[in-house]
């Protein structure tokens, strides 16, 4: 898949923003409820739209209905994700950069777990150039995503919660923030992931500046992970952690045990 870093000549960029309503927080267990994705290229037309509730298998739960209103009721006759897995996937592999808002905490480590459950894989962190606009916001404006459509759009927000409003509202504002800021193209996952970018889906680990992958959870937060072979031992034996998350632990200590020196 082509970066945001390394465009093709004379290629247009494209922009998949993508918003998940869930059954919970809890990004190890919670499941999709609804997924919508909208195309757009790098003017921000749009180029293709997906939007479809999804029978999550399990109960969705009181405090997840009291905020997007879906029930189990309504989903019962829907889709499983695994139903809808591969065009989700095609969708992501056709952009050159996922656009969340406030989605690198909870869409993206449970949309990883989706996927992981119907044996497939999202790109690794490296390769899946992720922006978050709600990153770039908290930078400049210290604001949600409503007051951000309100800031950037001038318009009042009524949508909310809504998995395909989310998304597309969240593409515009991404626009008004290039525009605003003159951010670049190529600047953009810099600008919104920051000098250390998370290196597994779930957050919990990221790449420092030598590109070696380090501990964000715990005591350990801020050490590199190949520095420590005890602990990550500790946390692959424990398997709590995603099970993409352990398996990019696994290639740090491999890699390194692998150095000539």
């Amino acid at each position: 898949m082509e970066g945001i870093f390394s465009p093709l000549k004379n290629h247009l960029m494209k922009y998949l923003a993508l918003d998940l309503e869930t059954t919970g927080l809890n990004p190890d267990t919670d499941r999709i409820v609804q997924i919508g994705m909208i195309l757009m290229n790098e003017n921000f037309r749009e180029l293709e739209s997906f939007s479809q509730n999804i029978n999550p298998q399990m109960p969705v739960s009181q405090s997840a209905f009291e905020v997007h209103g879906i029930s189990d009721d309504d989903l019962k006759h829907c889709k499983t994700f695994s139903e809808v897995a591969v065009k989700v996937m095609d969708m992501i592999l056709q952009a050159d950069a996922l656009v969340l808002y406030n989605g690198t905490g909870l869409d993206l480590p449970v949309l990883a777990a989706e996927f992981e459950r119907c044996r497939m894989e999202l790109p690794p962190m490296k390769d899946l150039k992720v922006v978050d606009a709600s990153n770039i916001f908290r930078k400049y404006e210290q604001r949600t995503l409503a007051a951000a459509v309100k800031f950037y759009l001038n318009e009042d927000f009524e949508g909310m919660h809504d998995a395909t409003t989310d998304a597309t509202a969240t593409a515009y504002v991404l626009k008004a923030q290039m525009e605003r800021y003159g951010i670049k193209p190529q600047d953009l996952v810099s600008v919104s992931m920051g000098d250390n970018p998370p290196a597994d889906h779930a957050g919990k680990l990221y790449y420092d500046g030598d590109g070696d992958v380090c501990w964000n959870i715990g005591k350990a937060k801020g050490q590199k992970v190949k520095s420590d072979h005890g602990l990550a031992s500790w946390y692959l034996s424990k398997r709590f952690l995603p099970a993409s998350t352990l398996r990019i632990i696994e290639d740090a200590i491999r890699v390194y045990n692998e150095m000539p020196f």
